[in-house]
């Protein structure tokens, strides 16, 4: 059962082992300060108002420990362990064989649990961002590779769940490490904007619709590439050639809703895979001149 407990709790984790052997050592503690509340002060007690005085005595500062984000760490295994072996819901009966055969228990349970968790389960936090990277970069190949209309909250909601997760981890990876100077908002707007251009493709002329389709088609193999690749690439230049073609030759359509989320698909893509390369002006949506 603590082998269970001890993995459920830091299961979240990218490497739960270092956390999983604090919970042990103040497990530890926590059936050291049960036995001198089993066996030195609860036989003096014999009223209500008398245990929760001596309970708040130990009570209260764990609370405190397990309040703070700090000190979490401290309070958790020693509020859980210490209610755990008190068996304060119970009638008094204090067994030195039984309490010594339950704590030897729980150390064993949670020591198994960190040896496995080091064998089987530990990685680094550059590894967990690199697979929601690649986890991203899927998710972006097979937008673009879809057909007729997607949903862009749906979409939206996983790419900032990943971004979420990604975050913190990003902040660990060693530096100069590649995976580091992935932008997984940039991504998730450049996902926005090929959902963009798949609902806005079908209301263009056949040939802004067909040069749309193979942008997209293009999109979708250099997100693949990086998913084959575990890294990120540069976009290949050919993909800038038809973003900015096709920025030009949408231009040219009719004014219209399509035309106007069309350019602003169009822009989005060029923008944020090519954010380097030299302006191009061309005109906006409202009709405007628009930097590239």
């Amino acid at each position: 059962m603590m082998a269970a407990v001890a993995a459920a709790f830091f299961a979240a984790q990218d490497d739960p082992a270092p956390s999983m052997l604090s919970f042990l050592l103040w497990a530890i503690v926590a059936s050291l300060v049960a036995a001198v509340y089993l066996f030195g002060v609860f036989p003096a007690v014999h009223d209500v108002g008398s245990l929760a005085l001596v309970l708040a005595v130990v009570f209260l500062p764990v609370g405190l420990l397990l309040h703070k984000p700090q000190t979490a760490l401290i309070g958790l295994p020693l509020m859980v362990n210490l209610v755990a072996l008190l068996n304060v819901q119970n009638t008094y009966s204090a067994n030195i064989q039984t309490f010594i055969n339950s704590s030897v228990a729980m150390f064993i349970g949670i020591g198994f649990a960190v040896v496995m968790t080091r064998l089987f389960r530990s990685v680094g936090a550059e590894w967990t961002a690199r697979r929601l990277v690649r986890q991203g970069w899927t998710t972006l190949a097979e937008a673009a590779e879809g057909h007729g209309q997607q949903d862009r909250q749906q979409f939206a909601a996983r790419m900032l769940d990943l971004l979420g997760l990604l975050a913190p981890r990003l902040a660990a990876t060693p530096q100069g490490s590649d995976i580091a100077s992935v932008d997984m908002l940039t991504e998730a707007r450049i996902g926005l904007n090929i959902l963009q251009l798949r609902r806005a493709r079908h209301d263009l002329p056949p040939t802004s619709m067909a040069a749309i389709e193979s942008i997209l088609d293009d999109v979708a193999t250099h997100y693949r590439a990086q998913v084959a690749h575990r890294g990120p690439l540069p976009a290949p230049t050919a993909l800038q050639a038809k973003l900015e073609a096709s920025l030009k030759r949408v231009q040219t359509v009719a004014p219209g809703k399509a035309r106007d989320e069309a350019l602003m698909g169009v822009m989005g893509l060029r923008f944020a895979l090519f954010p380097e390369a030299p302006v191009v002006a061309s005109a906006a949506p409202d009709g405007a001149i628009a930097a590239g």
